[in-house]
This record gives C-alpha cells, sequence and structure tokens, in this order.
C-alpha cells in the first residue's frame, strides 16, 4: 500500500496559496514524483480572510497559531513560508525539535541564522530545504548538488532580485530616472511599498551567501558580506555606460581567487552582448563556472506565487525521496557547505582586495588641463586607463567618465580620495565595478 506523507503549511500567504494551489491542481503529477501519496493535513495562519474562496478538504484543519500545526504527530514535512526572522525561526527550530522535516523560501533567517538551524537539524536527525530561498523558479539549489556534483565550483553571478533588474532595465530602455523606474515597478507590483529590502541590495545578499555556503562550504557571517544597492543611480550613468557597450546590473558574486572567496552584492558593468546583459525586466539569471562544465547560465522567474510555490513542492518531493533512501530518516545535513569542505578556512576577500575594472564619472571644471590632471592621479598609483571620455555639462562645467582595468578596489579608493581634493572636481566622483563576464 503506498505511504500518504501529511504535510503542514505555516503560512497562507501569496507563496502559501500558490503551494496549495500547486499541490491540489497538479496532486497526480506531484505523487508519481514523489512516489508517494500527499496530503496537506494543516494551514496556519492568523488572518482567516486568506481562506476566502478558497475550497479546504474537510481532512485539513486550519490553525491561527503555527505553533498549534506542530502538535499533529501524523505531520511529517513543514513548509515555513511565514516570512521574517522572529516568529519563522522559532517556529523552525521547533519543529525540528519535534523531528519534522522543514522547507522553507526564507532566504534571510537561513542567510543570519542557518548555523544554528544546522546544527539543530543534523542532532535530531531531519534536513532543511530551501530551493526556494534563491531565485524562485530557477533550480539552482539542485543544479550546484546535482547537476553539477562532479565540479569544482569557481565563480558564481547573478541578477537575484526581479525588482532591481526591472528598474535598471526601464531606466535603460526608457530612460527613466530612478525615483520614476521604482514608482512604475511599484505600481506593477514588482517592487514593494516599503522597497529598502531589494533596491539596497539586501534580499540579493541573503541568496548568494546561501549559494555561496552552498558551493565553498564558507565559515564567514552573514553581515560581512559587502553590500550596495542601486539606489539613487543617475540615469546618465546608465546612459554613460551604454556609450562604452556595456549594461549596469546589480549583480551578486561568489568566486574563489588567490586562496580567498569574495561574497558580494554591487551594480556592475557587464558588456551588453553578453547573455547575462539581456536579462530583461523582473526575470532572473544565474551564472555557473565549473571546473570542467565551464560556464554555465541559468534563466527564469525569481518570484512570484506559481515560481516560488514550484520551488517549494520540488523540494516536498525531493523530502519524500529523503523518506525512502534513509528508511524515514533524514541525512543530518542543512545542505550549506557539503559540498567543498577545502574551502572551509578560506578567508573572506576584503572588499579592497576585489579586483575588477572601474567605471568613474567625474563632474570637472571645464578648462584646459584638467583631463591631465585626472590622468596624472591613477597613474600615479599605476592605475591603467582601458578607455574615456568627456561630456560638455551645465554652466562651466564637464563630465570625464573613465573606464580602468583591472585593478584593486583599494587603489580606486586612494585615487579618489586624491581627485576629490583637486581643485577642478566637484563633488563625489560616482564609481561602478566593471566586469568582462557574468
Amino acid at each position: 500500500m503506498m505511504r500518504n506523507i501529511k504535510i503542514g503549511l505555516a503560512g497562507f500567504g501569496t507563496v502559501g496559496r500558490g503551494t496549495w494551489e500547486l499541490l491540489e491542481r497538479n496532486k497526480e503529477k506531484v505523487q508519481r514524483s514523489a512516489k508517494t501519496k500527499i496530503s496537506v493535513v494543516g494551514i496556519a495562519d492568523p488572518d482567516k480572510k486568506k481562506f476566502d474562496g478558497v475550497q479546504i478538504n474537510s481532512e485539513c484543519e486550519i490553525y491561527s497559531d503555527a505553533f498549534e500545526l506542530l502538535k499533529n504527530e501524523s505531520i511529517e514535512i513543514v513548509v515555513e513560508l511565514i516570512g521574517g526572522e522572529t516568529l519563522a525561526k522559532e517556529f523552525v527550530l521547533a519543529a525540528i525539535r519535534e523531528r519534522k522535516f522543514v522547507v522553507t523560501a526564507n532566504k534571510a533567517l537561513l542567510a543570519k541564522h542557518g548555523k544554528e538551524i544546522s546544527t539543530l537539524a543534523e542532532e535530531n536527525g531531519v534536513e532543511v530545504f530551501y530551493e526556494a530561498a534563491i531565485a524562485g523558479g530557477i533550480p539552482i539549489v539542485k543544479i550546484i548538488n546535482e547537476g553539477l556534483a562532479a565540479n569544482e565550483i569557481l565563480w558564481i553571478s547573478g541578477i537575484i532580485n526581479g525588482t532591481t533588474n526591472y528598474i535598471l532595465s526601464e531606466m535603460d530602455k526608457r530612460g527613466l530616472a530612478f525615483d520614476e523606474a521604482l514608482d512604475e515597478a511599484k505600481s506593477q507590483g514588482y517592487a514593494e511599498q516599503d522597497p529598502t529590502l531589494d533596491v539596497d541590495g539586501h534580499d540579493s545578499a541573503h541568496k548568494i551567501f546561501l549559494l555561496a555556503s552552498l558551493a565553498f562550504g564558507i565559515n564567514f557571517e552573514f553581515n560581512a558580506v559587502p553590500t550596495r544597492g542601486i539606489r539613487g543611480i543617475d540615469v546618465k550613468d546608465v546612459s554613460f555606460a551604454r556609450e562604452f557597450g556595456y549594461q549596469i546590473k546589480l549583480l551578486a558574486f561568489a568566486r574563489v581567487e588567490n586562496s580567498a572567496i569574495e561574497v558580494s552584492v554591487e551594480p556592475t558593468l557587464i558588456p551588453a552582448n553578453i547573455l547575462m546583459a539581456n536579462v530583461d525586466g523582473p526575470m532572473n539569471a544565474v551564472s555557473v563556472e565549473g571546473n570542467f562544465v565551464g560556464h554555465t547560465l541559468y534563466y527564469g522567474q525569481g518570484a512570484g506565487s506559481h515560481p516560488t510555490a514550484s520551488a517549494v513542492v520540488a523540494d516536498i518531493i525531493e523530502v519524500c525521496g529523503s523518506f525512502f533512501r534513509n528508511n524515514g530518516q533524514g541525512a543530518g545535513k542543512f545542505n550549506t557547505g557539503k559540498r567543498n569542505h577545502e574551502y572551509a578556512n578560506h578567508k573572506m576577500t576584503k572588499k579592497e582586495e576585489v579586483m575588477s575594472g572601474h567605471y568613474i564619472r567625474l563632474k570637472v571644471s571645464d578648462k584646459p588641463g584638467v583631463l591631465s590632471e585626472v590622468t596624472g592621479v591613477l597613474a600615479s598609483k599605476n592605475v591603467s586607463i582601458n578607455r574615456f571620455f568627456q561630456k560638455n555639462s551645465e554652466n562651466s562645467d564637464a563630465e570625464i567618465i573613465v573606464l580602468t582595468h583591472r585593478c584593486n578596489y583599494g587603489k580606486i579608493i586612494e585615487c579618489l580620495n586624491m581627485l576629490k581634493n583637486l581643485e577642478d572636481v566637484k563633488g563625489d566622483p560616482v564609481i561602478f565595478r566593471v566586469e568582462e563576464k557574468a
């Protein structure tokens, strides 16, 4: 007789409802894939209005308190879609203590408290699955864990926040100012009314931290990840980047270089003719380079009820497989850090040590000799110029835009400090990272 694995959903918001709908609509397909019967026997959400118009079968109990859900001893898998860190953390830890497998889409929770959760899961012989926490419908966790399991991962980069990609796309295509593009993203439902997590880069930082943990087994603290968002990017820089043949994208990086691991998020110029530069609107893409497979790129929807629900249910199916592989017992792992233990003692690359090209825009007095002063400062620090041009600005000012060859960021900061002290340089220089691949 086919086993019946019972599930509890904690949180019935957009993703929670999408998960329930997918399990109902594709029940036969899901159960064939899982090789077992799957039943949702409990759903918890304090807002009863979320259940209006939803036909929940009589076998499924509705709870207003997620912790009441855990008292149902028949539930073997809980899906945490509460969001946030405080209540969600308490719930996940309580579920693990009850020896229930956990599926979550909560990237912030795992990025900040993953070690504690991992340790407790191992002690209780269960696992935590989190495919839905990174890049929505792109199965990047399984790609790294399974599809690229034979490779040493050398490089990961990605557009992993749809809100910021939509904003930058509209600034590029239509010449919108940042605030205009943000307002449009809100009206289209791509940005929250408080977009801080997205536009300031924190959402991308959570995701790349999890990917770096997975690929490299890092032992860093999340707060050590250098993070810069797109807030206040000037549309003129988007335009100038295009003149150089580049696009500006908010990129997240995780890479091994010189016995150190870089994990960071920042706006970056990349060549307009590469695939990553043509990821448009609210879409996501993740690039992974392995030492044998070379460069690979994965593209898809990064958010929304259906793509995220698809990843949640894929993890539910994976948990069911884990029961059969381990006779009902978990493998004792929160999946981060299981691939490459040789990297566990690598240091984290400091921001000033990161090697890349750089885009620099300076507002200067429009008079002879200023350009030679600027290039002289760069030369004094052995910073090589790749290309540059000068644009007339308002009044008697001009703008000098420079692309440098690769050098460490620390040198650039030294140069900028010197440039700001020049009499004919006005205001703070604008600087962005430049990469030739992504």
